[in-house]
């Protein structure tokens, strides 16, 4: 009696085995209407009901899958959202680009005293880099090979202002331009002095500044504007600054200032005629 007793309790704790779940019911009645109708006919009333049965548990088991699909597809929307945002943020920043090129082009030509679009003897620059020892005598412009359709080549000039004379161009690269300043030093520049026209030869100090040497007769003032030629055309260079005369020596020192501010010149503009 123990015996049995133990061998029952043996048995009623072995694990029990596991069914198949919804799906495996699902499928075993499937099964068994798909068997050629041995334990039910579908044509009959009852058959007909365990086949909506049937189906109504074919549609629970394939909701989850329509469920999700709503969400599969505003997946897909947000995504393309996403990219036609990043294009408009391009687009946006090439649109912002072209209006600050234009706005420089305003300011350039606002200081190169025109009034209307710039022509196509002229390309503008705006001015990125300088470089000299004490004072920059040197300088590059957002101009090159590649950037403007006209071509850019060494010893063309370069102006500001009102028909204000920097320098010219020494170098071209593929996106930039570099030129030097006529005011660097130990450069020689034939200048005339004022309303009389002095003849006179400037040497660079660098910075926009010259040096001017010339007899103590000569009548020179403040303020005096000294003019350069240039392939035929006249251009101002600079204004005399400071005269310093010497009763020892028959010369007087003309210092020569720019006309303006080099240091804060943010554009220029090439002479590609």
């Amino acid at each position: 009696m123990n015996y049995l007793l133990d061998k029952k309790t043996v048995f009623s704790n072995r694990p029990r085995p596991k069914t198949g779940g919804p799906f495996g019911y699902f499928f075993l009645i499937l099964i068994l209407i798909l068997g050629g109708g041995i334990l039910l006919n579908i044509s009959s009333p009852v058959g007909g009901r365990v086949a909506q049965a049937i189906g109504l548990a074919a549609t629970t088991f394939a909701w989850p899958e329509a469920k999700f699909q709503p969400f599969t597809r505003r997946a897909a929307i947000v995504s393309e959202n996403e990219k036609l945002r990043r294009e408009i943020k391009l687009l946006n920043l090439e649109l912002i680009s072209a209006q600050a090129r234009i706005e420089a082009l305003k300011t350039l030509e606002q200081e190169l005293g025109q009034t209307g679009e710039i022509n196509n003897s002229l390309v503008a620059g705006k001015i990125i880099l300088k470089t000299g020892y004490f004072s920059f005598d040197n300088f590059f412009l957002d101009q090159g090979k590649t950037g403007s359709s006209t071509l850019i080549k060494p010893g063309q000039l370069v102006i500001t202002g009102p028909n204000i004379l920097l320098g010219e161009i020494i170098a071209v690269y593929s996106q930039t331009a570099k030129a030097k300043l006529y005011s660097a030093a130990g450069r020689k520049t034939a200048v005339r002095i004022g309303n009389k026209n002095i003849p006179a030869l400037a040497e660079g100090l660098g910075g926009g500044n010259y040096l001017v040497n010339l007899p103590s007769a000569s009548l020179v003032l403040h303020n005096d504007l000294v003019r350069t030629e240039k392939n035929g055309q006249e251009y101002i260079l600079g204004v005399v600054g400071t005269v310093r005369k010497n009763e020892e020596t028959p010369f007087q020192k003309i210092y020569i200032k720019p006309p303006v501010n080099i240091y804060e010149l943010r554009y220029a503009a090439i002479i590609v005629r």
